[in-house]
């Protein structure tokens, strides 16, 4: 079952768009400081903090929409 869950991730983080794609494979997979993920991508390092944040919400969002992630208790996510 683990196994089958971490293709549905991987399936999930594939259809991102590429930007969000690309700064989460750097920060979170390869495990680059954000300074480092910010000059490979040409961003400051605050567009690219804001870029990962952003991707992390995208993801999340998708992740408990195909029940594979839980919102915690008492988080009312707008939309």
């Amino acid at each position: 079952a683990t196994s089958a869950s971490h293709l549905r991730t991987w399936d999930v983080l594939q259809g991102l768009p590429t930007q969000l794609k690309q700064i989460l494979l750097l920060r979170e997979v390869y495990g680059l400081p954000m300074v480092e993920v910010a000059a490979r991508l040409g961003l400051s390092r605050g567009s690219a903090e804001r870029r990962w944040i952003r991707a992390v919400l995208v993801m999340s969002d998708r992740l408990t929409k195909k029940g594979l992630l839980q919102e915690p208790a008492g988080v009312h996510r707008r939309g």
